[in-house]
């Protein structure tokens, strides 16, 4: 058995509730919301001093992990920003995992990564949790602003790919089965469309 795979079937401990931002691993992760927030007229990406933080961890690491916490009618989820810019490969996203268990696979990916070997978006992925592989989705466009808009704002539009990795059960569902458990589609809403993963 692999010691670095997440295990989704252990208990999570309680969330405590969602404050402006949580540190993760050293690194202060902001949160930041589905909505972009406002900026003054004029303002760049890095006059907000979270942004700024979040520009100078690309720099300095290579990328950054988001983390946005689960409101009244939406999952939690977590996604990077700077894997195209620093090694073009695509923007990651995750839905329905605690904001350090979303880090770590985001962090096991990336490691991956600078060991050259780049997540296979064309196949199955094994390699994060025990039990059956996970499902690669590519995002539309469309949903950028939505779910990935600080992506959005860093790299001043559109031009970067971004995909889901979609997590099944234990048992092998997915939240697009028919046989998926009601909390597995609320935790893990699917972006994009399943040819996307063929």
């Amino acid at each position: 058995m692999d010691q670095n795979k997440i295990r989704l079937s252990a208990p999570q401990a309680a969330e405590p509730k969602p404050s402006l931002k949580r540190k993760v691993h050293g690194l202060e992760t902001p949160w930041f919301g589905r909505q972009r927030p406002p900026l003054e007229q004029g303002n760049a990406f890095t006059h907000v001093p979270a942004r700024q933080k979040l520009a100078d961890h690309v720099a300095e690491y290579g990328w950054h992990c988001v983390n946005v916490p689960a409101e009244k009618d939406a999952a939690q989820y977590s996604y990077t920003v700077g894997l195209y810019k620093s090694y073009k490969h695509p923007e990651l996203i995750i839905f329905g995992l605690p904001a350090l268990a979303g880090y770590l696979v985001m962090q096991k990916l990336v490691g991956s990564i600078l060991k050259g070997r780049p997540l296979n978006l064309a196949a199955p992925a094994d390699m994060l949790f025990e039990g059956p592989p996970c499902q690669i989705v590519r995002v539309p466009v469309l949903k950028y602003d939505r779910y990935a808009s600080i992506c959005r704002e860093y790299y001043k539009g559109y031009g970067f790919p971004l995909y889901q990795i979609v997590w099944p059960t234990l048992n092998g569902q997915f939240p697009w089965d028919e046989d998926a458990p009601q909390s597995l589609r609320n935790n893990q809403p699917v972006l994009g469309h399943m040819r996307a993963m063929r």
